[in-house]
């Protein structure tokens, strides 16, 4: 069940990772260490606490009051954890919840499109552009696995000679469109105006957070979005993924 939900990864990893972590400590005291560490790491990087965290915490709030818990698992998992009174902590639990519903989304999308974990993984990589069996490696996938998704993604017609094809960008395509169909309840609930207002407040947090290596400065993810994404930033004020900020992060608060 636990490996079910972590859709990318190899199913043979999350069950030996699962099986140690209950020997190392009980689920409370693993999620109360995240939390502390979670929140002294942000507020060394963003200020204690950081300038609008109460404005943000109230768009979060919204854009996940629509969201429903059947089918996503990872989702219902941090919304039992419930919503702390610590304002730093409510925005990353917040976010949270926004990230693993759209986690979730993702392995629904993939799946209806006809990949396995393995296969999303590989197709991802090679259209980020990154090294054959380099990203999708860290997902637990032995070399094996990882030329057998290749052959079944070439037999589709989806990459030739290790690259994707056009019918690849596609079908990866599709897949984006599909957990943005999925993930229109934040949308509605928030609306244009509110959605840029929040992004122009946590995104100079973002580039806070890589700027000190407390986060991956890229992820082939951001690599493989639709160029529209960021011709939605550029137009609203906003720098691209993958840009960094005219300003200091920090200071831009």
């Amino acid at each position: 069940m636990i490996a079910s939900a972590f859709g990318v990864f190899n199913p043979a990893i999350v069950v030996a990772a699962a099986s140690q972590g209950w020997t190392i400590a009980p689920p409370d005291a693993m999620w109360d260490a995240l939390d502390q560490g979670t929140g002294a790491h942000l507020r060394r990087i963003l200020g204690d606490p950081p300038a609008g965290i109460d404005r943000a915490n109230e768009l979060l709030e919204r854009a996940d009051s629509r969201l429903q818990l059947a089918g996503r698992p990872m989702y219902a998992g941090v919304v039992a954890r419930g919503l702390p009174s610590d304002p730093v902590l409510r925005m990353w639990r917040l976010a949270e919840r926004v990230r693993e519903f759209r986690g979730d989304a993702f392995a629904h999308a993939f799946v209806h499109h006809g990949f396995d974990g393995c296969e999303i993984q590989v197709l991802t990589e090679r259209l980020a552009g990154f090294p054959p069996k380099s990203y999708s490696a860290t997902r637990g996938w032995t070399e094996a696995e990882l030329d057998g998704a290749d052959d079944r993604l070439t037999a589709r017609g989806l990459l030739d000679a290790g690259g994707p094809t056009a019918a690849g960008r596609a079908a990866r395509e599709e897949v984006e469109e599909t957990v943005d169909r999925y993930c229109r309840p934040i949308e509605d609930s928030l609306g244009d105006a509110a959605i840029i207002e929040l992004v122009r407040l946590m995104q100079p947090w973002g580039d806070a957070v890589r700027a000190t290596q407390g986060y991956y400065p890229s992820s082939p993810q951001q690599q493989v979005l639709h160029p529209s994404v960021d011709e939605w930033l550029i137009a609203n004020g906003l720098h691209t993924l993958g840009g960094s900020a005219d300003t200091d992060p920090v200071g831009a608060q």
